[in-house]
């Protein structure tokens, strides 16, 4: 048995869904390999122009956006400091003079002064699986979808087709 003669075969709310979940993943790979470095280099030369946020429309309308955007949905909430246990300090303030309450501390680029205001934050390495397992989600929640609504067209098709 083919694969064309085994998918005619199957009901057609199953074929509905496969076919949308199909145009699906099309679409992620569109919007991944051509529509959004096309737009990257027309932005590049219309540096001028500030009409970049039309670029978001089309993959908006069609539910992509979310899956490119999980890295800004999971930072923006607070799923990341429930999920991942604050155990890295960072220094937020500080000041090359001594003031009171200063810990001695030393920045990134090597110069010394006084931590001032200190934070506990996340591990970076915690937060990058968090959000790899929220992307990997929010694929599966639109391939869901897509699913779902490509098998209510397919009942509906195959209803208006027995009358």
């Amino acid at each position: 048995m083919t694969f064309r003669e085994r998918f005619i075969a199957k009901k057609s709310w199953m074929k509905g869904g496969l076919i949308a979940s199909g145009i699906c993943a099309l679409l992620f790979g569109f919007y991944l390999f051509l529509y959004f470095p096309i737009f990257e280099g027309i932005s590049k030369e219309n540096q001028a122009n500030n009409e970049s946020d039309t670029i978001f429309i089309l993959p908006t309308v069609t539910g992509h956006i979310f899956p490119f955007f999980s890295h800004f949905i999971i930072e923006g909430t607070s799923i990341a400091s429930r999920l991942c246990t604050e155990t890295k300090t960072e220094c937020v303030y500080w000041s090359l003079e001594y003031e009171e309450g200063g810990v001695p501390w030393k920045s990134i680029d090597g110069d010394s002064g006084y931590c001032l205001q200190q934070e506990t934050t996340p591990l970076t390495s915690c937060i990058e699986r968090l959000e790899a397992v929220g992307t990997i989600v929010a694929i599966i929640i639109l391939e869901m979808a897509y699913f779902i609504i490509g098998a209510i067209i397919g009942t509906l098709i195959e209803r208006r087709k027995k009358r």
